[in-house]
């Protein structure tokens, strides 16, 4: 039996843990116990917390949606007016814009808009990661070249 215990509040159906357990008739029991919740179903596999999620008000595991973003060209000319537009950006969505080794450029900030303009001053590439639960995180890169 798979059993995935998910969280309740802002990420509310967020897996927290996933556990596939063998002869273990009472571990459904156990999670109870300590106010756990979670679901059991059957299945093949573990499941993975990046593409899947708890739709709490069936109580059913279910695909993570994608987010529904189109963007524009990934390729800009750096230092002019140039930039690269994403449209379809959920409202209150997380977005933190890093360089390809991690360094921070524009840290995490929960965004207000449906479009995403970035324009980039110097030749390199940038890394956008946008959040907004229940959806898949949404990654693109941004090459800016002279």
């Amino acid at each position: 039996m798979h059993f995935a215990v998910y969280e309740r509040g802002e990420q509310d159906g967020r897996i927290v843990q996933a556990t596939k357990v063998y002869g273990q008739p009472e571990y459904g029991k156990m999670l109870a116990d300590h106010a756990m919740p979670f679901v059991a179903e059957d299945r093949p596999t573990l499941i993975s917390d990046a593409d899947w999620f708890v739709k709490t008000s069936t109580e059913e595991i279910c695909e993570r949606p994608t987010m529904p973003i189109e963007v524009g060209r990934k390729i800009i000319k750096a230092g002019g007016s140039d930039s690269c537009v994403a449209r379809g950006v959920p409202r209150q969505a997380f977005v933190t814009v890093t360089m390809r080794d991690g360094t921070v450029i524009f840290p995490t900030a929960r965004y207000d808009s449906d479009e995403l303009e970035i324009a980039i001053s110097a030749p390199c590439t940038y890394r956008v990661m946008i959040e907004h639960w229940p959806y898949k995180t949404f990654l693109y890169e941004i090459e800016a070249v002279a």
